[in-house]
């Protein structure tokens, strides 16, 4: 396996990514991100600040996985601000991206049991 140590330098550069004016690279970053996040939740919580910016990003999918990345590496304190931004978005994307994120926050509950 790899440890979070050796993952840090390419967290740093995806993190950069995450501001790129190019979705190519914000949606590849994010989808990465998460991906890591799976495995390494720890190691992906310095790119949180950057990632809640993408919230409100006009790509759905970039927006999607923002949040289910969040939720996976989020604390008690901000997974309560991450849910009241979560529910103006789920008003606003398909189906299949509302599954995604009602799956995120399942496992966030089952996370927190004394909170959720």
């Amino acid at each position: 396996g790899v440890t979070s140590r050796e993952l840090t330098p390419a967290i740093t550069v995806l993190q950069l990514f995450l501001s790129s004016s190019k979705p190519v690279l914000r949606f590849a970053a994010v989808r990465t991100l998460n991906k890591v996040a799976m495995t390494h939740p720890m190691a992906v919580t310095n790119c949180n600040i950057d990632m809640e910016s993408l919230i409100s990003d006009q790509n759905r999918s970039i927006a999607t996985l923002a949040i289910t990345t969040l939720l996976k590496t989020g604390n008690e304190s901000s997974v309560d601000r991450l849910m009241k931004q979560i529910t103006n978005f789920m008003s606003d994307i398909a189906d299949e991206f509302k599954i995604v994120v009602v799956d995120a926050i399942r496992s966030l509950c089952l996370k927190f049991p004394l909170k959720y």
